[in-house]
């Protein structure tokens, strides 16, 4: 999918949605939440004086995402056709259709 390429309502000819434009603020979210685990390291230790509270933040990290992966449910082999259109009918969409 191209970045100029818009998802819109089957036959409405009106994009609903800019493809890049999500992709711009997605981008700025990662940034955004990846830049906060410096900050809080860099915190812990200019509190403490030492790398010990922040291995600790580390493992505590590392835990949350360990049991995040562990709950994911398996996608293999599932529609990604019926994933769409269940979250289309989930915000009011009757349809959505990637114009080539």
């Amino acid at each position: 999918m191209s970045v100029n390429q818009r998802v819109g309502a089957a036959g409405s000819g009106k994009a609903t949605h800019n493809a890049a434009g999500e992709t711009e603020k997605s981008g700025l979210k990662k940034i955004v939440a990846a830049s906060m685990a410096p900050i809080i390291a860099a915190a812990l230790l200019q509190e403490y004086n030492t790398w010990v509270p922040v291995a600790i933040y580390i493992l505590i990290a590392c835990a949350i995402t360990s049991v995040a992966v562990i709950t994911l449910k398996e996608t293999r082999g599932a529609s990604l056709r019926k994933v769409d259109a269940v979250d289309a009918r989930m915000h009011g969409l009757e349809s959505v259709n990637l114009v080539n």
